[in-house]
């Protein structure tokens, strides 16, 4: 646990500053291989992102991405910040 707290408090750090200067929406690049607590990282953050690398041999993990963030904000929107074609 320690160490989710201390990956969300950096990051609403970084986003109060962010915030401070700039009205640019702001997220940041989750997984769920990571090991994080991303209703805890995202709740002030404008909305779910994540990294997806998907494969043939691990379809299900990417749908599972997907239905996973889709609920980790209230309104459903998230995006995929990086991906691979194969």
């Amino acid at each position: 646990l320690f160490h989710y707290e201390k990956i969300v408090e950096f990051a609403e750090t970084q986003e109060r500053i962010i915030r401070k200067y700039s009205k640019a929406p702001i997220t940041h690049n989750g997984h769920t291989d990571f090991s994080l607590d991303n209703y805890l990282l995202f709740k002030n953050l404008d909305f779910a992102s994540f990294d997806d690398y998907p494969n043939c041999d691990n379809y299900c993990k990417m749908l599972y991405n997907y239905d996973y963030f889709r609920s980790v904000k209230n309104d459903g929107r998230f995006w995929v910040m990086e991906t691979s074609t194969s």
